[in-house]
């Protein structure tokens, strides 16, 4: 991001980045632009009170670098409509700098009461982002590592459409792909999907359920009717 990008954009609360678009996609990378509320970007608070944002732009190669502490954004009122100035380091526009282009966000101050080990915290996170390795040029890690690959199919009994038998599979424009994906054409769009069955219940809780993925990221937290 600029200067500009994090004073009108990322420090403005609830700001619509999709408007009246629902189509749009990011310059460069062509990705679907997601969000709708402009507050994503602030749920690292649910865990740490500071966040750290540090931002290179690949236009100008200008470097800002800034705080946002929830207890000083609070102050003594739970909800301010005062505007109030963040402290910021900034690093003039660099043509050699463009090439290191990026956000870093770090979360200090950790509100954590029980540290998951990073094994189970990269599980957790491939789950997440089921769809992340159909997606040109986005890598997670976890202490510099990937997350681990083709675990989702392990333990798995069923996956469906793959598995259905000839007289229960839906009356569709229906094709299976790999690992068992579905392409079902809906009118003049198509979407992919997949459900699967694990023979053992899933070991964090928190993600037991169905989960429903939009775009390649998790859109629906999973839930459950038990």
């Amino acid at each position: 991001m600029t200067f500009e990008d994090c004073q009108s954009r990322y420090l403005n609360v609830g700001w619509y980045r999709r408007g009246d678009n629902p189509d749009e996609v990011s310059p460069g990378k062509s990705r679907p632009v997601l969000g709708r509320k402009g507050i994503g970007k602030f749920a690292g608070f649910g865990i740490a009170e500071i966040l750290q944002i540090d931002t290179i732009s690949k236009m100008t190669g200008e470097r800002t670098i800034f705080k946002l502490n929830v207890k000083e954004l609070r102050g003594k009122h739970y909800i301010s409509v005062d505007e109030s100035a963040i402290a910021a380091d900034y690093f003039d526009p660099d043509d050699d700098r463009k090439k290191e282009h990026g956000t870093i966000i770090t979360l200090q101050s950790l509100k954590l009461s029980r540290r998951p080990s990073p094994s189970q915290f990269a599980k957790s996170m491939a789950r997440r982002f089921l769809l992340h390795q159909g997606q040109a040029d986005f890598v997670i890690k976890v202490n510099g590592d990937p997350l681990p690959a083709g675990f989702d199919l392990a333990g798995v009994q069923f996956v469906f459409p793959r598995d259905y038998l000839p007289n229960e599979a839906p009356e569709a424009d229906l094709s299976i792909g790999d690992e068992g994906w579905g392409l079902e054409k809906i009118g003049d769009r198509s979407i992919k999907w997949r459900f699967m069955f694990h023979r053992e219940t899933i070991d964090e809780e928190e993600l037991r359920g169905i989960s429903v993925f939009a775009k390649g990221k998790l859109a629906q937290a999973p839930f459950s009717s038990t």
